[in-house]
């Protein structure tokens, strides 16, 4: 049986300088390795999104989102990602956005432009709109006729319309 020592193993002193420019240059690779390496899954992820996706299969495969944004009025909601941002509609995705520029379909815009309202015209001689006209002011008319209701008649008796609570004294 051969028993080693630590002479045998080291049996010369290593080289500090050389050692130590090897472990920074290891150190380097490594780092700009796995920076490279999260940049590819990365646009591997975005490249992966797809329109109608639900929110389930996007939190399996990107897992939990940095923000939430709900819409509710529009039934949308946002999840911000480190780079990228996810609108859902009704629980699907419907667009995506990320900082480099890369997105899918855009979304409507949010101004809608207002289409110009198709209106009959009426003749000035019109009897249905003299009707209306004769209508409106009978109804006017008799609102105006009308006591108010609250005021004082004199006698201290205040008049109340109908259905509204009078004050017992």
């Amino acid at each position: 049986m051969i028993i080693l020592t630590n002479k045998t193993i080291w049996s010369r002193e290593p080289q500090t300088e050389s050692f130590m420019k090897t472990v920074l240059f290891l150190l380097v690779l490594f780092s700009f390795a796995a920076a490279v390496i999260s940049e590819a899954i990365a646009d591997d992820f975005s490249h992966s999104l797809r329109k109608s996706m639900t929110q389930y299969d996007v939190l399996k495969m990107w897992g939990a989102p940095i923000e939430k944004e709900e819409f509710e009025s529009k039934r949308q909601s946002a999840w911000v990602y480190q780079d990228t941002k996810i609108i859902f509609q009704e629980g699907r995705v419907a667009a995506w956005f990320s900082r480099s520029g890369e997105s899918n379909e855009s979304l409507p815009p949010v101004i809608e432009i207002e289409k110009p309202v198709a209106t009959a015209e009426l003749d000035d001689d019109s009897v249905v709109g003299e009707q209306d006209d004769a209508a409106v002011e009978e109804i006017l008319k008799d609102i105006l006729d009308e006591p108010a209701g609250d005021e004082d008649d004199g006698a201290g008796h205040r008049n109340f319309p109908p259905g509204r609570p009078q004050i017992i004294r």
